[in-house]
């Protein structure tokens, strides 16, 4: 992105929480202060948390993943695992929801935050995401599955950013740091919403 050149932005959390949201605010703070304009894409809750720190900020509703959490820890990876067909869908969901709002959002790039359909063909689409290697608790197979997986999902983007730092100590562990890299792997360091 060019600083001498304002462009249009869509920011697009996961919703997950608000976490991933809160985590996109020192990147929406960065981008206004190039010049460039934000458009955040989100659900209700994200879309209110958005607002009671960047008044007037543009804004387009994407209905989220709606993840389910088991009740207690033994059930929780049963619980997400039969949750993945669903999440694939909301993927192509919302790769088809950015294909039918392209022209009304006018983005001239996209941060993506763990959103895996949000990529466009011509747009520099960037995904953020602090998972390269997803421990799943089930084993190095099913680590190694899972990443393969996750790859086939990364190599739509442009750049995949890892919010941390490249070298040790860092925070992501063997979550954000592995042997087997996407080509495109940017470590944009430590991320938080009180940054100035």
């Amino acid at each position: 992105m060019s600083k001498n050149k304002p462009a249009r932005v869509l920011v697009a959390p996961l919703d997950w929480g608000l976490g991933h949201t809160t985590r996109c605010v020192p990147i929406i703070r960065w981008l206004q202060r190039q010049g460039h304009v934000v458009v955040v894409a989100g659900n209700e809750a994200q879309l209110s948390f958005i607002d009671k720190i960047f008044s007037g900020i543009e804004r387009i509703h994407l209905e989220g993943y709606n993840i389910r959490y088991a009740q207690n820890d033994r059930m929780g990876k049963a619980v997400l695992l039969g949750q993945v067909p669903a999440i694939c869908i909301s993927i192509k969901k919302e790769h088809l929801w950015l294909e039918q709002n392209i022209k009304t959002i006018a983005p001239d790039f996209i941060i993506s935050d763990n959103r895996y359909g949000l990529y466009f063909k011509g747009i520099p689409s960037i995904i953020l995401t602090h998972q390269l290697m997803v421990q799943t608790g089930m084993g190095n197979l099913a680590n190694q599955l899972t990443q393969k997986l996750h790859y086939n999902f990364l190599k739509h983007f442009d750049e995949v950013w890892v919010p941390d730092v490249e070298t040790s100590p860092n925070l992501g562990g063997a979550l954000a740091h592995c042997d087997k890299l996407p080509p495109t792997t940017k470590y944009i360091g430590l991320l938080s919403q009180f940054e100035g």
